[in-house]
């Protein structure tokens, strides 16, 4: 295991995630810039078949696969792309099964929050008015990529997750 790696992790943070109760994955999840570089973090439980994790990283027009570290056997891996300065970039994951195949995955937490601070302090305020454009399940599609954003207002909520095939019926890996 990379120790240099090992010791930029928020172990606290990782244990939230692992036992449900992170209420900002947003902040360390997915790709953030550190001291030397941009270091992408995945929490993947429950998915027997993985041989191999990589991230797929594009810095300009060049793409560049970094295998991906396991950081804790609940299935939680990171891979730090050394950089000098910050660069604009965008990523997913690649995925080798144990059977040989591969397949990429988008990561939910690649992508800004679709709920803004603007409308949370409304939200707050309980002067949201089109809280509808905001909250609930919306088709989306984010520099290239189709989706759907989901959000709830649910101030006093200890845990809320979506699950599908899209997260292995997985709860914590999709908050």
């Amino acid at each position: 295991m990379d120790k240099k790696l090992y010791k930029m992790m928020d172990w606290a943070r990782i244990e939230q995630i692992v036992y449900s109760e992170e209420d900002s994955p947003h902040d360390f999840l997915g790709g953030h810039y550190v001291t030397g570089g941009i270091l992408i973090q995945t929490y993947m439980p429950g998915v027997d078949n993985i041989k191999k994790i990589c991230a797929v990283v594009r810095i300009g027009d060049t793409f560049k696969e970094y295998p991906m570290e396991l950081m804790d056997e609940t299935g939680f891996y990171a891979v730090l792309v050394r950089s000098l300065k910050k660069v604009r970039y965008s990523y997913c994951y690649k995925i080798y099964t144990t059977e040989g195949e591969s397949y990429e995955l988008q990561d939910p937490y690649r992508f800004d929050s679709t709920v803004s601070e603007k409308d949370i302090a409304r939200l707050n305020a309980g002067i949201h008015y089109e809280s509808y454009n905001v909250m609930g399940a919306h088709l989306r599609e984010k520099d290239g990529v189709k989706g759907v954003s989901f959000a709830v207002w649910a101030p006093n909520a200890v845990r809320v997750s979506v699950v599908g095939d899209f997260n292995n019926w997985d709860g914590r890996r999709t908050r």
